[in-house]
């Protein structure tokens, strides 16, 4: 868990617009999409030009089936970093691909395979 200089849980109490964003993506990962998409909202209330949070919420969003708000989401992300909001070129192309391959992909249903991906080896042989 993410502590912060008074070794405080910041998980279960976010100080910072980095904190809430570091609880959205753990949420997401975990499946509690509508609180990842409230954590990145109070992110970027906290830091409009969180990167980051803007992705993540984008993610989220098209997670819960809310294609129209994602799109709208990726795009702050893209415009962010269009406009220098991380200084490493290397991370922000990394970033700017991800973001454009989340908004171009359909919503992903657990346990879908991706055409093309391999299930198994048994299974292409």
């Amino acid at each position: 868990m993410a502590k912060d200089e008074n070794n405080s849980d910041t998980s279960v109490n976010p100080q910072s617009a980095e904190d809430y964003s570091r609880r959205g993506w753990v949420r997401l990962a975990s499946h509690e999409n509508q609180d990842a998409v409230s954590d990145f909202q109070q992110a970027l209330k906290l830091n409009a030009d969180l990167v980051d949070a803007a992705y993540g919420l984008g993610k989220a969003l098209k997670a819960s089936n809310q294609s129209a708000e994602a799109a709208q989401a990726f795009d702050k992300a893209l415009a962010l970093l269009d406009g220098g909001a991380i200084e490493d070129k290397i991370k922000a192309d990394m970033l700017r691909g991800l973001i454009i391959r989340s908004r171009s992909r359909p919503a992903r249903v657990p346990d879908q395979v991706d055409a093309g991906e391999t299930v198994s080896e048994e299974a292409s042989s």
